[in-house]
């Protein structure tokens, strides 16, 4: 039981480290501007979770998710990954910084790492100050208190984050045309 377990919270952990591989929107200041600089190479990393790894690029044979299976299929794609910390900020704190959450002293979703602990340098951040244009669409850090209420911004991003709203979408249905297997 705790392997089967262990195996998919491994699992869940690894799709949310491919996906941060990719919404992250790490673009290269180079091709975001217009210039365009040989050898600089434009990063995107998305970040989910919440999710586990039901896609065709982790070998589930049910799931049809042909456009991410085409971007993994040119991607790094993670297979072991695991979590810092059982909840999201001191998790997505600890993996942006490369530190643990004993050395950010943040376990919970109330105070902010830079202040509470050290101004440690963040992966966007860190591209950020190698001439990279950073952004951030959706959620990256978690919101709130454990990012300052800025989601990190201006010292991780180039431009303030980006969040869409998903309110129009919490009437519809969803389509079961989707989930029909042919």
């Amino acid at each position: 039981m705790h392997t089967m377990l262990f195996s998919a919270l491994s699992r869940s952990v690894t799709l949310f480290t491919f996906l941060q591989i990719c919404c992250l929107d790490v673009v290269s200041a180079s091709n975001w501007q217009g210039k365009h600089k040989k050898g600089k190479l434009n990063v995107l990393f998305v970040v989910a979770d919440d999710l586990r790894p039901t896609l065709g690029s982790y070998g589930d044979p049910i799931v049809k998710s042909l456009n991410i299976d085409q971007l993994a299929s040119k991607s790094s794609v993670f297979h072991n990954a695991y979590a810092q910390q059982a909840v999201c900020a001191p998790s997505r704190t600890s993996f942006l910084t490369s530190r643990r959450p004993d050395t950010t002293r943040l376990y919970d979703f109330y105070s902010y790492w830079r202040v509470h602990a050290g101004n440690y340098t963040t992966l966007p951040q860190y591209f950020k100050s190698n001439g990279y244009t950073t952004m951030s669409v959706g959620k990256v850090f978690h919101p709130g208190i454990a990012s300052n209420k800025s989601d990190d911004y201006p010292y991780s991003w180039s431009i303030p984050p980006y969040h869409p709203s998903s309110l129009r979408y919490e009437k519809h249905k969803v389509s079961t045309e989707l989930f029909q297997l042919q």
